[in-house]
């Protein structure tokens, strides 16, 4: 569905100025981690994003931070959006896991 030379199109769309290609701004992966709060990360193993999650934990455990990557089996991209794939539900599990233990969040999601 995408391709390198589409990718570039939206890429040029987003951003007149390759030389910001590199900014903290527009690629946080390029910027310090230090300081930030616990991070949770979820992708799937067909997500476009996966190396970029994989990425961004490991370069937020190297400076300190308490990080979290979940990788669901098969998903794709943004698939905790479609309440009907049981990996989205595991998903929401572990988010509500996350923010309980880092913000002290105690509200469960039912429905």
């Amino acid at each position: 569905m995408f391709t390198t030379r589409l990718l570039r199109w939206f890429g040029e769309l987003y951003l007149d100025d390759p030389e910001l290609l590199m900014s903290p701004y527009v690629s946080p992966l390029v910027g310090d981690f230090s300081g930030l709060p616990p991070l949770l990360f979820q992708a799937g193993t067909n997500e476009m994003l996966l190396d970029d999650a994989t990425r961004a934990a490991a370069k937020a455990h190297a400076a300190g931070i308490p990080v979290r990557l979940d990788v669901f089996d098969g998903m794709p991209h943004v698939f905790q959006a479609i309440p009907q794939f049981p990996a989205a539900q595991l998903a929401d599990a572990s988010l509500y896991e996350f923010l309980g233990r880092h913000a002290g969040w105690t509200t469960s999601f039912s429905e």
